[in-house]
């Protein structure tokens, strides 16, 4: 059973070492060892317990979400494009306070970064379940509360306590 754990952690130890020595597998499987009898029940259970269709969803949304940042990152980009080199710039500067569903620390720690990495919108500050952002224009706050992004991470913060 803990061979189930080593083997990927000497197959990433190979890729990574970018040698397939005897010295270097033979290094690379000690140190495996080790990391994989530290981490077995964490490995073991985490797998066990999930099925294939919820890794499968997972996979899905997580892939979902980084198209979806991708996208709004282009399309930010060019908004933000635009009111620069406009010769009147039009921007209404503002600071808006709103609410999440999320219930992960981990999965509102990605909100506040996607919300960050999208020009014009730079989260100040996040407290509890509020979160402070800073939006070049007012518009830009409006489309937070219910956003896209918070809503494929309420399916995958669903997905995970199932």
């Amino acid at each position: 059973m803990i061979f189930k754990v080593i083997v990927p952690y000497i197959m990433f130890w190979v890729i990574l070492s970018e040698n397939s020595g005897v010295e270097s597998v033979a290094i690379g499987a000690g140190v495996s060892a080790v990391i994989g009898v530290f981490n077995k029940r964490y490995s073991i259970q985490r797998i066990s317990g999930r099925s294939l269709s919820k890794i499968g969803l997972q996979i899905k949304y997580w892939s979902l979400f980084l198209l979806v940042l991708l996208r709004e990152i282009v399309l930010a980009n060019i908004h933000v494009a635009k009111v620069v080199l406009m010769p009147k710039l039009e921007i209404s500067p503002c600071m808006t306070t709103f609410t999440t569903r999320l219930k992960s620390d981990f999965l509102k720690t990605i909100l506040a970064n996607s919300i960050t990495l999208t020009p014009g919108t730079i989260t100040v500050d996040m407290y509890g379940d509020e979160f402070k952002v800073h939006c070049l224009k007012r518009e830009y706050g409006q489309g937070l509360v219910n956003s896209e992004f918070e809503n494929i991470l309420l399916r995958i913060e669903g997905n995970m306590n199932d």
